[in-house]
């Protein structure tokens, strides 16, 4: 019995028009088309590989979607359409771009699909053909996740900054009305007495005062720029906190 051998050949998309009438190579379509030798052109099968080892072009290549770029004709030809021609064309070009659009989604929620899968990853990558386009999808996805996470946290971290209930006396405080950190020397109901730094506004001049009274509202465990480390942090906002954001590598007293 002959022995079956199968090649695999790369099947390439048709020449498309490009920019103002000039004509581009046409992208490479990433299939894998295994052809039986034994019989003259007869296809077995096509062998797709994953989103994340083709680029955006080939994606839309292979899914059919052309991909559009600004100014495909020249302006001269633009001009020289009808208010129909040219209504026409605008609608089709508005067509185009949001199914560009729609399979540039799609071509990223593939790759990150087989991200989460483990099916690759960027710091193990040799051997497994990672195109850069993926690569860089992972790169932004995990730059926005990241990004989403710490904002949820800086989110929770604004309720628990402003939540003064459990205030006691030798907490520091931010006092927004004098802009600085004070210690609280007297708690009452609804406000505090706070002592304030020497040099703070409100301890200089002809009416300085030693402590401020101030309501609990306008105070915060944290100022907002060091809210945003404790964020980062996965620090909460509390009598502790600034012991902890000073305590960090890097975080000037």
């Amino acid at each position: 019995m002959a022995t079956t051998e199968l090649t695999a050949e790369v099947a390439r998309g048709p020449v498309r028009p490009g920019r103002y009438g000039q004509r581009v190579e046409a992208v490479m379509l990433d299939e894998v088309v295994m052809m039986d030798s034994t019989k003259e052109g007869a296809s077995v099968g096509v062998l797709e590989i994953p989103a994340w080892q083709m680029g955006r072009d080939a994606y839309q290549t292979r899914k059919g979607v052309h991909r559009p770029w600004i100014a495909e004709i020249s302006p001269v030809q633009y001009g020289r359409m009808s208010k129909r021609g040219k209504v026409q064309y605008d609608n089709k070009r508005s067509a185009e771009w949001g199914a560009s659009a729609k399979c540039a989604e799609a071509y990223r929620a593939e790759v990150m699909a087989g991200y989460d899968k483990g099916a690759f990853s960027l710091e193990h990558s040799a051997g497994l053909d990672v195109h850069p386009e993926a690569r860089n999808v992972v790169t932004w996805e995990l730059r926005a996740r990241e990004a989403a996470t710490v904002e949820a946290r800086y989110r929770e971290a604004v309720v628990h900054n402003e939540d003064l209930s459990h205030v006691g006396l030798g907490d520091t405080v931010f006092c927004v009305m004098t802009s600085c950190y004070a210690v609280v020397v007297k708690v009452f109901p609804v406000s505090v007495r706070l002592q304030l730094p020497k040099g703070a506004a409100g301890t200089e001049g002809s009416l300085a005062r030693k402590a401020w009274l101030s309501k609990r509202r306008a105070c915060r465990w944290l100022h907002h720029n060091e809210l945003k480390r404790a964020a980062a942090a996965s620090i909460t906002p509390d009598r502790e906190a600034l012991c902890k954001l000073r305590a960090m590598p890097g975080v000037e007293e």
